[in-house]
């Protein structure tokens, strides 16, 4: 069994609509892949001073945006960290009682139940 991995390193820059642009031209232009990994704050540059102009409502642009690329692909897509905008409040989004899930970790778990998937497909 194959898996095609991208993982995906960009220059961030203060312009977050290029970011998101830049980072769907770099996931299309990966050819033939079954997932493609973004860098962990791929659209917000990694400054606490930036996390409120760039946070955005759960589901908002960059979420959007990277949800229609992957299901354009048909691939798995790993899109790092976007500051989350809740209640007047900026905070990086996490389940449960995990303290940091880096893309590295997130992209494991998701390479695993990739795998679990296809055999069970097979």
């Amino acid at each position: 069994m194959e898996l095609r991995i991208a993982q995906i390193q960009m220059a961030v820059t203060a312009d977050k609509g290029e970011n998101i642009r830049r980072a769907c031209r770099m996931v299309r232009s990966a050819g033939d892949i079954d997932l493609a990994v973004l860098p962990e704050m791929f659209c917000c540059p990694y400054d606490n001073a930036c996390f409120r102009p760039y946070g955005e409502p759960e589901g908002g642009e960059a979420y959007q945006t990277l949800s229609a690329l992957a299901k354009e692909r048909g691939i798995w897509l790993v899109g790092g960290t976007v500051p989350e905008l809740a209640d007047e409040k900026v905070a990086i989004p996490m389940a449960g009682e995990i303290s940091s899930l880096n893309v590295s970790v997130a992209a494991s778990v998701l390479l695993y139940e990739a795998v679990r998937q296809r055999r069970n497909n097979n």
